[in-house]
């Protein structure tokens, strides 16, 4: 892990249970950004919520208000390893809303529950498609940079 910090410790720092107000850039080895906080809109969360992996929340730990960190995890302590039955065919007929399909293409699927799944476009033809179901940073070494905003003490 590799912290940098801008203020002396004498302000809250993290723990678990902290609403931590930051911002956040995930970034893969190449230097592409994959995901990351609006400069307008900083992430509000608990920490220990799931917001991130949990190999990812040790680096929130003891930071305060102004501090910056950095911190690369590989897949076992961010997004996990691809999972190959988390890869399927759908019918194309499953697709009517979509007109044009492009591998690599991210659509959005709804479960039962209503709850969203995004699923990654591998492969089309007529009658099938390829999606992999598995998160979009799986099998991925994932650099995480923060900037922490705000901290309030767990209630």
């Amino acid at each position: 892990m590799n912290q940098t910090t801008s203020r002396p410790k004498t302000e809250l720092s993290i723990r678990q249970g902290c609403k931590v107000i930051a911002h956040y850039r995930l970034s893969l080895s190449d230097g592409s950004v994959v995901d990351a906080s609006p400069d307008d809109e900083p992430l509000q969360f608990i920490l220990g919520d799931g917001t991130f992996p949990p190999g990812v929340e040790p680096l929130f730990i003891g930071l305060c208000a102004g501090d910056q960190a950095r911190q690369t995890v590989g897949p076992s302590d961010g997004w996990g390893t691809p999972d190959p039955n988390n890869i399927q065919y759908l019918d194309r007929d499953a697709f009517n809303d979509h007109k044009e399909l492009a591998k690599g293409q991210i659509v959005e699927f709804r479960l039962p529950n209503n709850e969203a799944l995004p699923g990654t476009i591998l492969d089309i033809n007529d009658q099938r498609v390829q999606v992999d179901f598995n998160p979009p940073l799986a099998g991925r070494d994932v650099t995480v940079d923060v900037t922490i905003i705000a901290v309030e003490a767990p209630e």
